[in-house]
């Protein structure tokens, strides 16, 4: 790809999607408040740059963990919080609760707060839903997106 990364970051830790519909390929850093929309030759066509942005890495906070495309919208979870944390004397991985969307050009258009960690979801595009797992006591679920997306 033509474009590697972002230059002020080092090491670069992604999550991406790609939509040959859409001719986009999208990253999430796992460590910095960053999504990078690039078409499917690797021209960069935006940096969406979150209010925690900044270019240093921290391995204790999370922003982005996964992303997908949901018809002509651009979904990622995300936490931007403290990923580790100790209960009953473990340390356990915090899971992102929200979902945040983009249109294809960047633009956001809503923050979701699921309320439940989020280990990973898909799109089923047949139903016009997101399928969760959830680290939690509900294990699946899913979000119907007619009216909400």
């Amino acid at each position: 790809m033509k474009y590697n990364g972002h230059p002020k970051i080092k090491k670069k830790r992604v999550s991406f999607a790609a939509s040959a519909e859409h001719n986009l390929y999208a990253e999430v850093y796992w460590y910095h408040d960053l999504i990078t929309l690039c078409d499917l030759d690797g021209n960069l066509k935006c940096c969406l740059y979150g209010e925690k942005w900044n270019a240093d890495k921290s391995s204790k906070e999370g922003y982005y963990d996964d992303i997908i495309f949901c018809n002509n919208k651009i979904v990622a979870s995300y936490w931007g919080d403290i990923r580790m944390y100790t209960k009953n004397g473990q340390q356990s991985v915090h899971q992102p609760d929200k979902l945040i969307i983009f249109d294809l050009a960047g633009n956001h258009l809503a923050t979701l707060n699921i309320g439940l960690p989020i280990v990973a979801f898909c799109f089923d595009k047949e139903n016009n839903r997101i399928i969760f797992s959830f680290d939690d006591e509900f294990q699946f679920a899913y979000l119907d997106l007619d009216g909400i997306i």
